[in-house]
């Protein structure tokens, strides 16, 4: 599977979009799945700890960004409102053993995905992997169909897909993008910019250096226009 690079550069917050290819994948995808390559992730990543309820929010912010970006729903199934934020009822099953310890898989493949579903959750983890799952927690609470929903005591009230699709501006506002890269595709982006930096500089030298010399140029004609007037 292809690695995306994505560089932010003098701005607080990136910019994903989803590039259309001729292998748009029509049928919604088993939400497992989608889970899946979180997971994946994360255990490629000494850093992360992916719980079962970072997961849920993880697959819910991928479920709205991709209803958003194409008008498609990305889950087969649907999203509940549950006391600790909007879950997946079939991821939660799957991952329960885990609780809320880091979730590791022994062997597992990653899934095939169309490349526009991997460029849509490469972005959500990029924007939003590197948070916590209480802040992830603390986001679904504060802002999309979650709050209007939810009821407490209350089961399988599911979010309707056209509320979670309208909420992702809501979610891409609270979204810090991390830089992702290769380790030769760090050093051949650096070398890029560092070679656009010394260009950027040498011109601003030269430009320096002319003033300069139209400064001095000045001064010359006006001390000898000054000799000529006392003679």
């Amino acid at each position: 599977m292809p690695r995306y690079v994505k560089i932010v550069i003098g701005t607080a917050r990136g910019r994903c979009r989803i590039v259309p290819t001729e292998s748009q994948q029509a049928a919604e995808l088993p939400a497992t799945q989608v889970a899946q390559w979180f997971v994946l992730q994360a255990q490629g990543d000494p850093e992360q700890d992916l719980s079962n309820l970072k997961l849920q929010k993880l697959v819910y912010l991928a479920q709205s960004r991709y209803l958003h970006e194409t008008g498609r729903a990305l889950l087969r199934e649907v999203v509940q409102a549950w006391d600790h934020g909007p879950v997946v009822q079939q991821v939660y099953r799957q991952f329960s053993a885990f609780g809320s310890q880091a979730i590791r898989l022994a062997a597992c493949r990653e899934p095939e995905l169309a490349p526009e579903v991997v460029a849509n959750l490469e972005c959500v983890w990029t924007y939003f992997g590197g948070y916590t799952a209480s802040k992830l927690r603390a986001i679904t609470h504060a802002v999309g169909p979650w709050p209007q929903h939810f009821r407490e005591g209350a089961r399988n009230i599911v979010l309707p897909n056209d509320e979670i699709a309208n909420s992702w501006t809501e979610f891409e506002r609270y979204a810090e993008p991390r830089i992702v890269a290769t380790t030769d595709d760090y050093k051949s982006t650096l070398a890029r910019y560092s070679s656009i930096l010394r260009a950027t500089q040498r011109a601003q030298m030269q430009e320096d250096g002319q003033g300069i010399r139209r400064e001095l140029g000045e001064t010359r004609h006006m001390r000898r226009s000054a000799a000529r007037a006392m003679h």
